[in-house]
Parts: structure tokens; C-alpha cells; sequence
């Protein structure tokens, strides 16, 4: 009789726990999951600046980063977005992502966009099981003041979590970290 009881222990709690473990454990692997990315090659400097001459007339968002995440397994997933950071010579420029929807199901309307949100280090997509999804990192256009001095490129950079000196960090940026965008006249 104690044997029968026994089994039913293993089999009545052992055995949950094993599948719970493992479902864990396949949910946090990278079974299934595939990410790419791709910068764009250049950035058009009439699309990137504004100033006297030429006023801000809500210029489109400058897209200078894609990342595609792809689930191809039974459990839905979290990807997390990576920190992004853009540098005009000594000057920071705002990035921003669009892309927490799945274009298949619902593709936006019309002039109806979606909100900007900050990638930083919190910020991830949700993933459905066997979902995909696309999330684009824009640029802001910005304001140019005069004639100053013309950079030939712009420095895009991607962390894992925010930089310690992130609100300086185009005063002295780490170049090899940089990808290097040119500005195209």
C-alpha cells in the first residue's frame, strides 16, 4: 500500500514540477528564435536638418535601424529592445521605435500612426507564439543652426542597458562601438 502511495506522490507532484521546469527552461532559450538586424547605408542631410531656410514642416521620420524578431515556437516570448543612442559630432540626437504591433493582423490606417516610445533598457515586444514582428528605430530631424560645422556621418550605437555618462556620451563617445552612418548632400 505504501508503494501506491508513494508513486502517487512522484506522479502527482514530482511530475508537474518536471514539466513546469522544462517549460520554463525551453521558454527562456533561444529554441525557435531568430533576430535580425539592418542600419541603413546612408541618411539624406534634407531629410536630417531643418533651420531658417528651410522650416520644420513635420518632416517623416528618418528610419536609420530595423530589427526583425521571429518566434517560431509554441510559447510566447519578450524580446528586449536594445538602448539606442545617435550622435551628430558632439550632439545627441533622439531615437525612437515604432513597432509593438504585428503588421499581418492590424496594419495602421490612413494617416493613423503609431505612438513613439524611447527604447531603453526596459522597454521589449511582446511576442505571440509563432509571431513576427518588426520594430524600426527612426531619427528625429533637427534643427541646424548657421553654417556650423558639417559632420560627414552619424554614429548610431546600440547597448544592452544605458551607458554610465548616456546624457554626455557624444562628447566622447566609444568608436568602436560606433556604426557609422553617412550623410548624404
Amino acid at each position: 500500500m505504501e508503494k501506491k502511495i508513494s508513486m502517487k506522490i512522484v506522479l502527482g507532484i514530482a511530475l508537474p514540477i518536471l514539466i513546469i521546469i522544462t517549460l520554463i527552461l525551453l521558454s527562456v532559450s533561444n529554441v525557435g528564435w531568430s533576430v535580425s538586424e539592418e542600419t541603413v547605408e546612408a541618411v539624406e542631410a534634407d531629410e536630417l536638418f531643418f533651420n531658417e531656410s528651410k522650416p520644420y514642416a513635420g518632416s517623416k521620420h528618418i528610419t536609420i535601424h530595423t530589427i526583425n524578431i521571429k518566434n517560431d515556437f509554441f510559447l510566447p516570448r519578450g524580446y528586449v529592445l536594445p538602448y539606442t543612442l545617435a550622435c551628430y559630432g558632439t550632439i545627441q540626437l533622439y531615437t525612437y521605435s515604432f513597432g509593438d504591433y504585428q503588421k499581418s493582423s492590424y496594419p495602421y490606417p490612413g494617416p493613423i500612426e503609431p505612438v513613439p516610445v524611447r527604447t531603453t533598457p526596459l522597454s521589449s515586444v511582446s511576442m505571440p507564439a509563432y509571431g513576427e514582428k518588426e520594430v524600426t528605430v527612426y531619427l528625429a530631424p533637427f534643427y541646424r543652426y548657421g553654417e556650423i560645422v558639417k559632420e560627414s556621418e552619424i554614429l548610431f550605437f546600440k547597448f544592452d542597458k544605458e551607458p554610465e555618462n548616456f546624457y554626455n556620451y557624444c562628447q566622447n563617445p566609444d568608436m568602436d562601438k560606433a556604426i557609422r552612418i553617412p550623410i548624404i548632400e
